[in-house]
């Protein structure tokens, strides 16, 4: 995951493939790092997550991602890294055994 917001006074880089911190930068030529991690930057919308799950979980109530979402999104990135090994456009497909 990588974002990149730039603007006329900086820019600020928000990840990359090889996991780079998030950084801003300002016109002047300097730059800050924000956060040096995914886990941390991401820290409180991972804990509100999880937070959430169990209550839903606890109120026997049903949750907002289920199972599924995750197969969808394996099924993504697998895609997604048989395309860049091809070279080309994959289409994503979930594969279903005989017990769903």
């Amino acid at each position: 995951m990588r974002t990149e917001i730039l603007g006329t006074k900086g820019a600020v880089f928000v990840g990359s493939i090889e996991q780079a911190p998030a950084v801003c930068l300002s016109a002047n030529g300097s730059s800050q790092m924000l956060a040096d991690h995914f886990l941390i930057r991401f820290a409180d919308a991972y804990l509100a997550e999880v937070r959430d799950f169990v209550q839903n979980v606890l109120e026997d109530k049903p949750v907002p991602v289920a199972g599924g979402d995750g197969l969808k999104a394996l099924a993504t990135a697998v895609a997604a890294e048989n395309s860049i090994k091809q070279g080309r456009a994959v289409k994503v497909t979930l594969e279903r055994s005989a017990t769903t």
